[in-house]
Order: C-alpha cells, then structure tokens, then sequence
C-alpha cells in the first residue's frame, strides 16, 4: 500500500474499467476516519469561471488554505498526519435545484486540538471507497465515474466525494503527467 491513501485498510478489488481512451483503474477498498482541517466553501464554485481553473471559487478556496496552511506551520508541522497528502471534498446540496455545493479542502490531522483560528475541522466517517486515479489531461473522465460504479455493480452510498492530491503525483495542472485521486463512498460488497 503506498502513501497516497493513508489510512486505506483493506483492499477488497481491484477492477480494471474501459474508458474511451484508456482503461482506467478501479479499486474499492475500506477506509477508517478522517479527521480534516482546512477551509470551507459553499455556493456556486463555477460562477466565475469553469471547472478546473485556478481562478473560481475552489481555486481561491484552496489558495485562501494554502496561505492559512503556510501561516500556521507550527501547527501543521505537529499535527498532519501524512505531509503527501491534501483532500478536496465536495458534498452536494440538500436543494436539488441549484448547482450550490460544498466544497472543504485540507489536510489529515491526528486529532482537533488547537485548530488555528479561521481553520474548521471536518470528519469523513469510515467507509467503502470507490478509488479512481486520473491524469490531468483525462479529467473529463470523472464524469463516467458514476457509469463504472454501476457498471462494477456498486452503488454510490452518500452525496459527496474526496479528491486526493498527493505531492508525489501531483504537481500542477500544467504538468500533463500530474495524477488527482477520486474516492467515492459505495456500498460495500
């Protein structure tokens, strides 16, 4: 098990999905707690640009992070769990009706004392993911994510997703090689 996904228990599958470009590797695996700090948003995080630029709501969201991340190093320093990893997590709205969502972005602590202020925690309960690894260039195959849970005969279990960047993979959208790891909440099996 390597360090992108700390924390991952079990490896139950692993499953190979047929993507239009490539195939595109599935693994559902358990997962315990998470306890996260960072910053939080909820709206419209495209209203001012589109999905996957620096410039909209999620971009600043993380920008505002790394500034509070940065100021509370000492903090950070003692109380990160994995120095590799960041979390993005997306919960949609209770209203349908709109395109408004969650959006926390942070890092994995060892526990909630003294949070910076300006920081919240957040807690993602111990669950069945269902993990996906995509290269940038092949970010718009997060929209058949859903199709290949049905398709493994999963079904997504809760209404948000993590996104999970690792700094050994990751290094930029501007670098095509740069990988983002999906984790979806399923049933397990």
């Amino acid at each position: 098990m390597n360090s992108f996904f700390i924390g991952l228990l079990i490896t139950k599958k692993l499953r190979f999905i047929r993507c239009p470009s490539e195939a595109v590797r599935m693994e559902v695996s358990k997962m315990g707690k998470l306890k996260l700090v960072g910053c939080s948003f909820f709206g419209d995080p495209f209203h001012s640009e589109s999905g996957w630029d620096e410039k909209n709501e999620i971009g600043l969201l993380w920008k505002r992070f790394m500034r509070l991340y940065s100021k509370h190093s000492e903090y950070f320093g003692k109380a990160q769990v994995d120095k590799n990893l960041m979390y993005e997590v997306h919960v949609k709205s209770d209203n349908k009706k709109t395109s408004e969502f969650s959006v926390f972005v942070g890092v994995k602590v060892e526990s909630f004392d003294d949070i910076p202020v300006g920081m919240l925690a957040m807690v993602v309960p111990p669950s069945t993911f269902a993990r996906f690894t995509f290269k940038v260039t092949e970010l718009d195959h997060e929209n058949e994510i859903p199709a290949e849970i049905s398709e493994a005969k999963l079904k997504q279990n809760s209404d948000y997703l993590i996104q999970v960047y690792d700094s050994s993979k990751f290094r930029g959208f501007e670098d095509k090689d740069s990988e983002i790891g999906f984790l979806v909440p399923v049933d397990g099996e």
